[in-house]
């Protein structure tokens, strides 16, 4: 949060929103930025990080204005899970966080009603399962995602 105007200087109007309760630190940028630039390689990563951060913007332009709900939520759930653990494209995958639909609704511009009846569509055709509380889903849905950063794309 704060990381492009952090690292440059320029002042942005920024807001931030947390899933859960959550406590920040606020740090002066003058403090900020002479501790960052005291070691080279902490430097590279924050402005590597930048740059991932904007690339993950982009591609989710990209997917809001070009892809189908269902192609979306494939994405967006990928890209979660690949976060947490190493997708098992031959099995299940739990869900490694509580989202609801209306939630997961927001973050790929979708609907509510459109999440729930892609993910009942899921269950049905056997691409998706409960186990309790935890959403289960098969790694086959995760294959032929759009790249857009793959070369050729």
């Amino acid at each position: 949060m704060g990381d492009i105007d952090g690292l440059t200087g320029t002042m942005a109007n920024v807001s931030a929103y947390t899933i859960k309760n959550s406590t920040g630190l606020v740090l002066p940028y003058d403090v900020w930025h002479s501790e960052i630039r005291k070691d080279i390689n902490i430097y590279e990563k924050v402005a590597q990080n930048i740059t991932f951060k904007q690339e993950s913007h982009i591609e989710a332009l990209l997917a809001c204005f070009t892809l189908d709900i269902d192609s979306r939520l494939r994405a967006f759930l990928h890209s979660l899970i690949k976060s947490y653990y190493k997708p098992n494209y031959a099995g299940w995958n739990p869900m490694p966080v509580r989202l609801t639909a209306t939630l997961i609704a927001a973050i790929i511009s979708a609907s509510r009603t459109s999440v729930s009846l892609t993910l009942s569509d899921w269950m049905e055709k056997g691409w998706m399962k409960r186990d309790g509380n935890i959403a289960l889903f098969h790694g086959s849905i995760f294959t032929n995602l759009k790249d857009w950063w793959a070369p050729g794309a």
